[in-house]
């Protein structure tokens, strides 16, 4: 599966942006219990594609690029994406009350949403969305960007911050929430290709239960799993990375495949195949062509399977006869 980099990340969001205006993307790096916070602007892709960072630093961006180095959101013009960042554990910004208890379950709302998110961000402990703007848009009603960004999270039942000057974490850095346990932030899936105007937001009728379902039938998968395994719920310090072990899995095993399938490998491609631009709310990821093909190979593979499996059975069940009667005689 091909990886993704910091730039090429950096180039999708801002691309478009530096080329036309001169503005800044302001970035903020603090460790872990360290009051201090240190703030930048970056003025182009190129610096701040280069620039490193510590695996002890957690570091933010600004979603929206700063017309100035001020932080303010009042110097904030234009956009070029939207936004939601999910949570895969109760330490999110979402609390302990609202997130997803693993990549299987967020896979499954993200793939009902009706718009194909064009980024997904593997946060350390939560997934970032992106849908590209296929232009770049001035916010002449910030207000009613806000609201569109509400209506997405409120799809996802995420509970953090989704205002115009909102910061989610730089790929290519690290997540250190859990202390002595820090987790890489990557980029896990880009598609240029799939653009979006702001009135295909509008035009969404959302309603949040196919991401409360998600999320309530895989708590309850794990609860189950949890008293078949352990009788009593061993006592762990709240925090700890034990806690979530699931996070850490690869995002992309989910997001393109049904829950605990993984796609073979001669099948994988079908999905990422160059997309075309979205058209009248259909999701590129689940066209009917994708669908049909896979779900004819997946056919083909289970009676192949099948067959396997009857030819080894017979032919176990003959070598069993034959020694019977060789014994007996």
């Amino acid at each position: 599966m091909k990886k993704f980099s910091r730039k090429e990340f950096l180039l999708a969001l801002f691309g478009d942006y530096f080329e036309r205006q001169n503005g800044f993307v302001m970035v903020k790096a603090t460790k872990h219990l360290d009051r201090r916070v240190s703030t930048r602007y970056f003025p182009n892709v190129e610096i701040l594609a280069k620039e490193q960072y510590t695996p002890d630093q957690d570091v933010y961006f600004g979603v929206c690029p700063r017309e100035t180095m001020k932080p303010e959101r009042t110097h904030i013009r234009f956009m070029t994406a939207l936004w939601a960042g999910l949570d895969l554990g109760p330490e999110g910004y979402s609390g302990k009350d609202v997130f997803f208890t693993g990549p299987a379950s967020a896979a499954k709302a993200v793939r009902s949403f009706p718009l194909a998110p064009s980024v997904v961000i593997e946060s350390g402990w939560g997934m970032h969305l992106y849908w590209l703007l296929g232009d770049l848009v001035e916010i002449v009603d910030k207000d009613h960007v806000e609201r569109l960004l509400r209506k997405i999270s409120s799809y996802f039942q995420c509970g953090n911050h989704v205002g115009i000057d909102a910061m989610l974490r730089l790929p290519g850095t690290f997540n250190c929430k859990m202390i002595g346990k820090s987790v890489p932030c990557d980029v896990k899936y880009m598609n240029t290709d799939f653009t979006y105007t702001l009135e295909d937001f509008e035009r969404l009728t959302l309603g949040s239960e196919v991401a409360v379902k998600a999320r309530a039938e895989t708590r309850e998968a794990e609860a189950t799993r949890s008293q078949e395994i352990v009788p009593e719920a061993p006592s762990r310090s709240a925090g700890s990375a034990a806690e979530h072990p699931q996070v850490t899995e690869d995002l992309s095993e989910y997001l393109f495949s049904e829950p605990d399938d993984k796609i073979p490998s001669d099948i994988e491609p079908l999905f990422y195949e160059p997309a075309r631009k979205h058209r009248d709310n259909e999701n590129p990821l689940l066209s009917d062509a994708v669908v049909e093909s896979v779900a004819d190979r997946i056919v083909d593979r289970v009676v192949d399977n099948l067959s396997r499996r009857l030819i080894g059975e017979i032919a176990d069940e003959i070598v069993e006869k034959l020694t019977k009667r060789l014994t007996s005689g």
